[in-house]
């Protein structure tokens, strides 16, 4: 590729370098009439003269990228974005809309990245808006999460309506968006503009196989890629953020890359896609495509009918004395490098490259690899041990000089890295044969690939199950929240059935123990002796009052200590977690209807009990 650009500048009478534009800040309360005079406050950054607060913008028109925020995370969440992308020519439009966890509506959100795709544009024709001159015609929609998904809905209505601004879709880690009966996945069947879908393949928030995958399976469009990025998260798209950071930290496993790293693997492929989607320029779209095949931090997959540069590599020998015709017509008898301009395709320019030697007959070419590290000798008997082009000119053939080109090329040490996991207390084994029971990254030097080196990096993550037990008035609780459980008769040893949740209230006298399962590994707990007929209350001034039970989702609580207070599906995962201070308290939950467990708790006693929410 590199030798394609070169080219490239070649023929281009006008060399234009990138700019890196000054961040200027403006804050717009949008409103849609047609639904009910909606007010859409909407942060935008856009290339300006100056940093700052609706500083002058910057001389030029430039295109626009409408934005959406993820779930319970808000625009500034996302600043390493436009720090990335505005100084670069692009205008940053964030709708704050959507960011109450109680009541998101995700066809909403969709609906006000749509209105926004339009609404912007009439800005840059607003004398009176610091817009004004500044926006391009060609639009983007964006978005991460939830943002991501809206970003589906928002272009669904955008292609089915004939929408000329919008120009692509890029969707970072895109969620699945099911309110009220609208789907991101449904939407992507009428999105025909070229697509972009990034994926982190350890995220567990959304799961590619459930969410990035079908949509990008469910996209028209001529021209779409998604690009799994290895080891990467949910979150690491954005800043750190407490809300999403905590939803990953229940979810995702096996992250093996910093955020700082999944930031530049998305900026390095999503800067060539937008300048090509927003700016035409083809030869970035080469770029992006070279880079799909030959990086390693990533996987992919793509369907592209589109436009796209059509470029070929041909090498030619004449004698010398004799004249050779390039694609284009033009003619040489002269050793050159020349690109032929063809007909265009779709808009690209069409480019052959040809490298043409003269030499004398019975000239030939020869390309050969070594490893790093050893020597080749060529024909005429120099050695090298670096990457060049050497001729060696032999004994005459045939009329001519017999001239042999050989290009030698140094493969490098072939690099993998892979995650692994082990229950605690067993041990691992290593490609190369090294053991571990502990968490450890491990490179491992193997025989060689192509007679070359190959290190295999081994992330090893080791599962520690808690197996120890809490205890209240009426019942044994499992610490290890998540995970499933069986408790046990310790009398007998055998399993007491139904009971498989993490509280376990016996009904008799006995010794218990408790099975818990999490990961593929397993673990037990030590035998608790539980005497029914010593169930009470010891301190008799303790007052933990929890109403009403049943419950809409209001909770009460009247207490005369601080507690700590958590809240447990029947499976054991933590639904909600909250501080209850002295007197009356009260809280709202947002769960689903059924069954629950409660467990209250400071450093002197712990209660729990069962709560019913309809």
């Amino acid at each position: 590729m590199k030798k394609l650009l070169l080219t490239c500048s070649l023929l281009m009478t006008i060399t234009v370098f990138s700019q890196s534009y000054p961040i200027g800040h403006t804050t717009i309360m949008f409103e849609d009439t047609n639904r009910g005079n909606r007010q859409i406050e909407t942060e935008i950054y856009y290339p300006a003269s100056s940093a700052g607060i609706d500083t002058p913008g910057a001389s030029g028109e430039f295109p626009v990228i409408v934005f959406g925020h993820g779930f319970v995370m808000a625009w500034s969440a996302y600043e390493n974005l436009w720090e990335e992308f505005v100084p670069r020519g692009y205008i940053m439009a964030f709708p704050r809309t959507e960011g109450n966890i109680f009541s998101t509506n995700h066809q909403e959100f969709g609906w006000d990245l749509q209105f926004l795709v339009t609404e912007i544009q009439q800005e840059g024709d607003d004398s009176n808006s610091i817009l004004f001159d500044l926006v391009a015609s060609e639009t983007a929609l964006m978005g991460h999460s939830m943002g991501g998904g809206a970003a589906f809905l928002a272009a669904d209505s955008l292609c089915t309506n004939g929408n000329t601004n919008l120009k692509t879709l890029v969707g970072l880690a895109p969620a699945e968006s099911t309110t009220n009966g609208v789907s991101s996945i449904a939407s992507a069947t009428k999105v025909s503009v070229p697509s972009l879908v990034l994926s982190g393949v350890q995220d567990g928030v959304t799961p590619p196989i459930d969410h990035h995958i079908p949509m990008y399976d469910s996209l028209v469009s001529d021209c779409k890629s998604i690009i799994h990025i290895i080891g990467g998260a949910h979150c690491y798209f954005a800043d750190p953020n407490g809300n999403c950071d905590f939803g990953e930290s229940t979810s995702s496993s096996g992250i093996s890359i910093t955020r700082q790293e999944q930031h530049q693997v998305t900026f390095d492929f999503v800067n060539l896609w937008l300048d090509y989607a927003l700016k035409s320029d083809c030869i970035d779209f080469t770029t992006f495509n070279d880079s799909l095949t030959s990086s390693q931090r990533i996987n992919f997959d793509q369907e592209c009918n589109g436009p796209k540069t059509f470029e070929s590599f041909e090498t030619a020998t004449i004698c010398q004395g004799n004249t050779y015709t390039f694609p284009d017509g033009t003619a040489s008898s002269t050793a050159t490098t020349h690109v032929s301009i063809l007909t265009s395709i779709n808009g690209c320019d069409s480019l052959v490259e040809t490298t043409l030697d003269v030499t004398a007959p019975n000239s030939t070419s020869e390309n050969i690899s070594i490893c790093q590290g050893d020597t080749y000798t060529f024909p005429d008997g120099t050695t090298s041990s670096t990457a060049t082009t050497h001729t060696s000119n032999l004994s005459s053939v045939n009329g001519c000089d017999s001239i042999i080109e050989t290009t030698l090329d140094i493969v490098n040490t072939f690099n993998t890295s892979e995650t692994a996991s082990i229950c605690q207390g067993n041990t691992y084994t290593f490609p190369d044969g090294t053991t571990s029971s502990t968490a450890t990254i491990h490179t491992s030097n193997l025989s060689s690939v192509n007679g070359c080196d190959s290190i295999i990096e081994t992330t090893l993550d080791v599962i520690i199950i808690d197996a120890s037990i809490m205890v209240n008035n009426s019942s044994l609780i499992a610490n290890q929240t998540g995970a499933t459980y069986q408790w046990i008769n310790c009398s007998n040893s055998t399993p007491i059935i139904g009971e498989t949740n993490v509280v376990f209230e016996p009904q008799m006298t006995g010794d218990y123990a408790v099975e818990i399962s999490l990961s593929g590994c397993s673990s037990t707990s030590n035998c608790y002796n539980f005497n029914i007929a010593s169930l009470e209350i010891k301190n008799n001034d303790l007052l933990f009052k929890l109403y009403p039970n049943p419950s809409n989702g209001n909770i009460n609580i009247k207490s005369n200590a601080i507690y700590s207070i958590e809240i447990y599906d029947i499976k054991g995962r933590l639904a909600h977690k909250n501080e209850i201070n002295v007197g009356n308290n009260s809280f709202e939950l947002s769960l689903k209807p059924g069954l629950y467990l409660w467990k209250a708790f400071n450093d002197n006693q712990s209660q729990s009990g069962k709560l019913v929410l309809k």
